[in-house]
C-alpha cells in the first residue's frame, strides 16, 4: 500500500483562488495527494466569495478537510455538525477522529472548540 499524502495548510482567511493556484502548482509538482487539511480559519470576512465557494463554483484538487471555526465572526459559515460543504470539501466538526480510506487514522479539536477545551 502506498503512502498518504497530505497537505495541510494553516489560516485561508478566505483566499481561495490564492489557495486554488499554488494547490494546482504543488499537485503539478509533487502530486497527486490524498487530502488537505486546514487547520485554520478557513473562511472569510468577504460573503459573497464565501457564498461562491459554498455553492461549488470554487474548487480545489485535493479533497479539502476544514476546521474551525477559529473566530466567532466567521462562525455562520460552519454547519453545527461535521457536514459536506461542496463535493469536495467537508467540515470535520468540533472534534473526532477522522479515518481516513488509505487507514490513517486523525484526531481533532476544532476551532474555538479547541480554545475551550485547553
Amino acid at each position: 500500500m502506498a503512502p498518504t499524502k497530505i497537505l495541510a495548510v494553516g489560516d485561508v482567511n478566505g483566499k481561495f483562488y490564492q489557495l486554488q493556484k499554488k494547490l494546482n502548482q504543488i499537485v503539478k509538482k509533487s502530486g497527486p495527494f490524498d487530502m488537505l487539511l486546514c487547520v485554520g480559519e478557513f473562511f472569510g470576512e468577504d460573503d459573497d466569495l464565501n457564498r461562491k465557494l459554498m455553492d461549488g463554483q470554487i474548487d480545489f484538487p485535493v479533497h479539502t478537510y476544514i476546521l474551525g471555526p477559529c473566530c466567532p465572526s466567521t462562525s455562520a459559515y460552519y454547519p453545527d455538525e461535521n457536514a459536506e460543504i461542496t463535493s469536495d470539501i467537508t467540515y470535520l466538526g468540533k472534534r473526532g477522529i477522522l479515518n481516513s480510506p488509505s487507514g490513517l487514522t486523525i484526531a481533532y479539536m476544532s476551532g474555538l472548540e479547541g480554545k475551550e477545551g485547553l
